[in-house]
């Protein structure tokens, strides 16, 4: 039996990179919670990136705006913007977060 020891971020085509490894993830507890994004027990992901400092047991999508490019994502830290900032061949976003008011 092959065991899985790793998940993997598959981008739609209009991506540059078809399939990233998802550095540290656990595919056993792994799960996508919303367009770009996943997480495991201790990880949260956007794309092939790992979310710093993001609490994967509360990290939840609040706002998932796919023509404009914008979701907002909050945890018991912080809260998370993540916008389209470019869209040449390849879209680009920028992931800003914050301090909870």
């Amino acid at each position: 039996m092959l065991a899985i020891e790793t998940a993997f971020f598959c981008a739609e085509l209009k991506e540059k990179d078809p399939c990233a490894v998802l550095p540290d993830s656990d595919p056993d507890s792994f799960e996508y919670i919303g367009k770009y994004f996943s997480k495991d027990m201790s990880n949260v992901f956007f794309k092939e990136k790992t979310v710093k400092g993001a609490d994967a047991v509360t990290f939840e999508i609040f706002q998932a705006d796919d023509h404009k490019g914008l979701y907002r994502a909050r945890d018991k830290n912080s809260i998370y913007k993540i916008q389209r900032v470019s869209a040449p061949v390849f879209y680009e976003y920028k992931l800003e977060n914050g301090e909870k008011e």
